[in-house]
C-alpha cells in the first residue's frame, strides 16, 4: 500500500508538471506558463500548514467528538426506522430518481425485469456520468478546437457550455429535492402522490427552462463591460470624530486592467501661408 500511494503521488506530480495548473487570463499569463506563488517556500509552507490543521482537527475529533454511537442503538432491526430518513448527499439524486420513477416492470418467460430500479438506478446515472466523461471530446468535435488550454474561460464567454452545465445541475438538483418527497408532503400537508407527480413534472421541465435562461444571461453579460467579473468592494471606516469614509479596496489581480498605456495625441498647428513678394524664382544653395 505505501508503494501504491507513492506511485500515485508521483504520477500526480508528473501530470501537474506536464499539464500545469489552469488560471484565469491576466498579465504575463499564457497557455504555456503558470503565474503564481513559487513552490518553495510559499506553496510548501501553505501545504504544511494545511497538514497540521487537518491533523489537529482530526485529533480533536478523535478525542472529543462522538461520530456514530452504534452501541446506543441496540440490536439491528430493519423495521425500526426513524421518520425522514434521507440518503447521503452524494446519493440524493439517485434516491430521488428511485422515488419518483413509475412502478414499471417486465414479466415474461419466467423472468422479471424491474424497470423502476433498472432505469433510475442503472441507466440514468450511467447516462449522466458518461456525458460528463465524454463532454471534452464532444466539445472538441463541435468546436474543432484540439489545442491544449490552460487559461480558463469565464462562464459568460462560453454561453452554450454554461447553459448545458446549468441544465444538468437543474436536473440533478430537482432529483436531489425529490429524495425528500415524504418530508415535503408532511411539511406542506399535501398528498404524497401530489408531491410525486409534481416532482416528475419539475424534473423534466427544469433543464429545458434553465438552458435558455442561462444562455440569455451569458449573452447579456457579454454585452456589458466588465460583466461577470468580481466587483471591487468599498472599505467603510469611521474616524475618531464619527465621520464615515469609504475607499475602494485593492483590485483583484485577475481583474486589473490589461490595456495599453494611453499615448498623447499629437497636436498639429496649421498656419496660413505667408504671401510671397518675390517674382516666383527660388534660389537653392548647394
Amino acid at each position: 500500500m505505501p508503494l501504491i500511494i507513492i506511485g500515485l503521488v508521483s504520477a500526480h506530480l508528473f501530470l501537474l508538471v506536464r499539464q500545469k495548473h489552469t488560471q484565469f487570463p491576466g498579465e504575463g499569463r499564457t497557455e504555456k506558463n503558470v503565474v503564481g506563488s513559487p513552490m518553495f517556500p510559499v506553496f510548501m509552507a501553505k501545504t504544511t500548514g494545511f497538514l497540521f490543521i487537518v491533523a489537529g482537527v482530526t485529533a480533536l475529533l478523535g478525542a472529543f467528538a462522538q461520530v456514530n454511537p452504534i452501541w446506543q442503538f441496540g440490536p439491528y432491526d430493519a423495521s425500526r426506522i426513524s421518520y425522514a430518513v434521507q440518503p447521503d448527499w452524494y446519493m440524493g439524486f439517485l434516491d430521488g430518481a428511485l422515488r419518483i420513477w413509475p412502478s414499471w416492470s417486465f414479466h415474461s418467460w419466467g423472468y422479471t425485469i424491474p424497470f423502476e430500479v433498472l432505469i433510475p438506478a442503472v441507466i440514468l446515472p450511467g447516462i449522466i456520468f458518461n456525458i460528463a466523461y465524454l463532454w471534452p471530446a464532444i466539445e472538441r468535435r463541435f468546436t474543432k478546437d484540439n489545442e491544449i488550454h490552460h487559461l480558463l474561460d469565464r462562464p459568460s464567454n462560453r454561453p452554450k457550455r454554461t447553459a448545458a452545465g446549468v441544465a444538468m445541475l437543474a436536473l440533478l438538483g430537482m432529483l436531489f429535492i425529490a429524495s425528500s418527497t415524504d418530508v415535503l408532503a408532511n411539511f406542506f400537508h399535501v398528498s404524497l402522490n401530489t408531491v410525486l407527480i409534481s416532482m416528475r413534472i419539475l424534473v423534466i421541465l427544469s433543464p429545458f427552462v434553465a438552458y435558455p435562461i442561462t444562455y440569455k444571461i451569458c449573452k447579456e453579460l457579454q454585452a456589458v463591460k466588465g460583466g461577470g467579473k468580481r466587483k471591487t468592494p468599498n472599505v467603510v471606516s469611521r474616524t475618531a470624530y464619527g465621520e464615515y469614509t469609504a475607499v475602494p479596496s485593492p483590485v483583484y489581480v485577475d481583474d486589473m486592467h490589461q490595456g495599453l498605456e494611453p499615448t498623447a495625441v499629437p497636436a498639429f498647428i496649421t498656419t496660413d501661408p505667408e504671401e510671397s513678394s518675390d517674382d516666383g524664382v527660388r534660389i537653392v544653395d548647394r
